[in-house]
């Protein structure tokens, strides 16, 4: 059972089991770009986009692909929301949230 996420280039980690968990942890997008995602956590503020009826791999994909996309929060009904904002964070059972690291 692995217990720790860790970066790597070139590799794709996540976790097995409900729809709710986090397909790719720590994914490695490229030499200048260092993107996390966290269960169970939410970025607040205002996004600057949603996207309802989507996926968590595909919110993670906007977000990275979106220059002025700084953190996500991704939500088990499906929303996907985007925020300018990495912090202030706070608990949710209900969410994923994924932020550049830089």
């Amino acid at each position: 059972m692995a217990t720790e996420a860790l970066q790597f280039s070139g590799a794709v980690s996540g976790y097995k089991g409900l729809e709710t968990d986090i397909a790719r942890v720590g994914h490695d997008f490229g030499p200048t770009l260092n993107f996390r995602s966290s269960r169970d956590v939410e970025v607040l503020g205002k996004p600057f986009a949603k996207f309802p009826g989507t996926t968590l791999a595909a919110c993670q994909d906007q977000c990275v692909a979106t220059a002025s996309c700084q953190a996500f929060n991704f939500y088990r009904n499906g929303m996907c929301a985007m925020l300018t904002v990495r912090k202030p964070t706070r608990g949710n059972l209900l969410s994923v949230t994924g932020a550049r690291a830089n």
